[in-house]
């Protein structure tokens, strides 16, 4: 998606996402479908399709996992796309949603005992990071 210059490079890119979402979900990959989700929902919000980001996200939020990640691999990536999504949809949700990510980033963290390890892993991973930013953006 970050190599994308023109719209035949985006039209691929949102092809791959479906593409790669299918496949996962035949192997009975649900998780992982819905992280290949998640990239294609964020192309479409940073082509300016929103409607279409929400409609994409809209049956991934009651799965995202709130205590543990069982099945997921970058959990904390798809609460920043998705809290990304409803704000700018300006929809209510959103702020809860950021909520549940938090929690969710802290119940992992809390896995690591040791504390120089905790820290690097809720500051040195950019989703970490991002979704502690976005509960300073109001």
């Amino acid at each position: 998606m970050e190599l994308a210059e023109n719209e035949d490079d985006w039209t691929e890119a949102a092809a791959n996402f479906q593409a790669a979402a299918a496949l996962l979900r035949a192997i009975g990959k649900v998780n992982a479908a819905h992280e290949a989700e998640i990239g294609l929902a964020e192309l479409l919000r940073q082509r300016g399709d929103l409607e279409a980001a929400l409609r994409q996200i809209a049956p991934i939020l009651p799965r995202l996992p709130s205590v543990a990640a069982d099945g997921w691999d970058e959990p904390i990536h798809v609460y920043v796309v998705c809290v990304q999504i409803l704000r700018t949809n300006h929809d209510a949700r959103a702020e809860g949603l950021l909520k549940q990510g938090l929690h969710l980033l802290t119940c992992l963290a809390q896995n690591i005992s040791d504390s120089t390890l905790r820290q690097h892993f809720l500051q040195a991973i950019p989703a970490h990071s991002q979704l502690q930013a976005l509960s300073t953006i109001f």
